[in-house]
């Protein structure tokens, strides 16, 4: 390339073609931009099932680019922070996605947890009368979230005169666990002997017996004549 000065050329590289002229320069202004970094990871969350979404991780930073949030490695990534309802395990994938024609940071993953909530018990009929029949306490789930329904599978009837023991086994709604307190004594009583009733008595008025008349009445008949 060469620069033109009047009427006579100096090349790029400063040389001069004329000793009439001083050489000429180009100057250009640039700025060297810092790679893509991922300065604070996404943090897995251990949650607790509430009944309501939860965010899976805690966000992460970067510089020089943004992080994008996806459940799947391959799906759909988004700037929102997946959340998540149920309990259950959760793999969250993220990656940086460079600016200002910065590289990319491929997809790594966290797991998250959401764990079941304990339930209380409830127990009902813990006694019984003997009846030749099968026996057992019933049991229900206390401390559910907002309007969950939530049944509980009780084992350990029995028809046999005595004292013994239920256990809450399972549970209907899969975000709730039982708690370790989960047994409860219960008791088949004999049947109660029919007492004799005893008989009131009634309180009646004292009464006086007759007076009978004791003795002989003598008729005499005497005949008449015309």
């Amino acid at each position: 390339k060469l620069a033109k000065s009047g009427e006579t050329f100096v090349n790029s590289d400063g040389m001069v073609e004329s000793r009439a002229y001083s050489p000429a320069s180009d100057s250009a202004k640039f700025s060297i931009l810092s790679d893509t970094s991922l300065t604070k990871k996404p943090a897995a969350k251990k949650l607790t099932y509430n009944g309501e979404a939860q965010a899976l991780v805690a966000e992460g930073k970067a510089d020089g680019g943004e992080i994008l949030y996806s459940l799947s490695k391959d799906g759909e990534y988004s700037k929102n922070v997946p959340t998540a309802k149920d309990a259950g395990e959760y793999t969250v994938w993220y990656k940086v996605k460079g600016i200002d024609g910065r590289k990319d940071i491929d997809p790594d993953s966290a797991k998250a947890t959401i764990t079941k909530k304990t339930v209380g018990l409830e127990w009902s009929d813990t006694e019984f009368t003997y009846d030749g029949k099968e026996h057992c306490p019933k049991a229900s789930a206390t401390g559910l979230a907002g309007s969950d329904k939530c049944d509980v599978t009780v084992t350990g009837a029995s028809k046999e005169i005595g004292k013994h023991t239920a256990k809450a086994v399972s549970l209907s709604n899969e975000n709730y666990e039982l708690p370790t307190d989960n047994t409860k004594e219960f008791e088949i009583k004999e049947e109660p002997k029919q007492e004799e009733q005893k008989e009131e008595k009634e309180e009646k008025p004292e009464t006086k017996p007759e007076k009978k008349l004791e003795g002989s009445v003598s008729i005499q008949m005497k005949s008449f004549y015309y």
